[in-house]
């Protein structure tokens, strides 16, 4: 397995953190996509790595970034990984799905 896919409302995630995080530099931005988008190859090659989070829908994982204090939430589906949101740690992870 080495493949995904990220949903719209994922995009719109990484999108709003990289903005926040822009504050301090854009390069500081810059750093934050590469290393999401890294995350997101590893996973896709050790797709249960994450944590069953079926509290939040049925079949999901999550698998926390400390660098930049980020939950990154997928599911499985034929032999790729969906990522479904990308949310901050400080942020009410229930209210989010």
């Amino acid at each position: 397995m080495a493949e995904f896919q990220i949903r719209p409302k994922a995009i719109q995630d990484i999108r709003k953190q990289a903005k926040f995080i822009s504050r301090d530099g854009l390069s500081i931005a810059d750093d934050y996509i590469d290393h999401i988008f890294d995350r997101f190859e590893i996973l896709s090659k050790n797709p249960y790595m994450g944590r069953k989070a079926d509290q939040f829908g049925v079949g999901l994982y999550v698998w926390p970034d400390r660098k930049y204090r980020t939950y990154i939430y997928y599911t499985i589906f034929n032999d790729r990984i969906i990522i479904e949101r990308v949310i901050g740690m400080r942020m009410d992870q229930p209210s989010a799905f």
